[in-house]
């Protein structure tokens, strides 16, 4: 295996030729297998999304062999409002987490989704790197790995500095624009109208109820009692000011002008 400072300043280099999100996954994905794991996972978790796991699920960027199948199953089980590294991070976790050193503190619903990755996907191993936590938005990075115990251990001490620097380093570089934070509103923005969506870019902009109604055409009423209590429900009940500040600092209007339809 190569060093930890020849493989970090391969991925530096590597990140920094990166474009998008795909290539800057791909130059993660590179570094974790020269770091000797199996796969890696990615998700940033928005503030909005957070506050609906018991709905929707997080959106993961895989590495290519990643058994998709159990994230197929973390969607269709509600795993997020379980995953207990989610809960770590949200907590403000910041030291690498070693999914079976947790086991004894987890509840059964907790225990249960590390259980079905390990016999169910082959995923023995984990340490999930939170790389994000702002008190509301959160991300982390989680590489597994199906050596023994012993092994493991072995590689766990030899390569979790590295790992958890290239990790934070990726998704602050992630994060940085828009088009790249997009993709994981998709799971929210999938479930709103075209008109709903024409409303948040218009709040998102700081506009009026009264002037939104004009300049879309609405009818006020319709907009006030129909509209805007539809979106007040899908953002978690929250009150009409708490919309229009989530309208504002979500930015809505750059995020439907780079997500694309599925």
């Amino acid at each position: 295996m190569e060093n930890n400072q020849t493989i970090l300043m391969g991925f530096v280099e590597r990140l920094y030729a990166a474009s998008d999100i795909d290539s800057l996954f791909n130059a993660l994905e590179w570094a974790v297998k020269q770091l000797g794991f199996d796969h890696v996972s990615y998700t940033y978790v928005p503030d909005l999304l957070n506050r609906l796991l018991g709905d929707l699920s997080p959106v993961f960027k895989l590495s290519e062999a990643y058994p998709v199948d159990f994230i197929d199953q973390y969607a269709a089980c509600n795993f997020g409002q379980h995953d207990f590294t989610i809960k770590k991070i949200s907590q403000g976790e910041q030291a690498p987490v070693r999914w079976w050193d947790m086991a004894g503190q987890l509840d059964a619903k907790e225990k249960n989704v590390i259980q079905v990755a390990r016999q169910d996907y082959g995923l023995r191993h984990g340490i999930t790197i939170p790389v994000l936590s702002d008190g509301g938005s959160i991300a982390g990075v989680s590489v597994t790995s199906g050596e023994n115990d012993m092994l493991f251990d072995l590689l766990y001490h030899e390569r979790v500095r590295t790992l958890a620097l290239i990790a934070r380093m990726f998704s602050d570089r992630a994060l940085q624009l828009p088009r790249n934070r997009a993709i994981f509103y998709k799971p929210f923005l999938s479930g709103l109208s075209a008109t709903e969506k024409a409303v948040l870019s218009k709040l998102a902009q700081g506009g009026h109820l009264k002037s939104i109604a004009g300049e879309l055409q609405l009818d006020y009423k319709y907009l006030a009692n129909t509209v805007i209590a539809s979106l007040r429900k899908k953002f978690g009940d929250v009150s009409r000011d708490q919309l229009m500040y989530q309208a504002g600092k979500i930015e809505f209007e750059q995020l439907f002008n780079t997500v694309t339809p599925d």
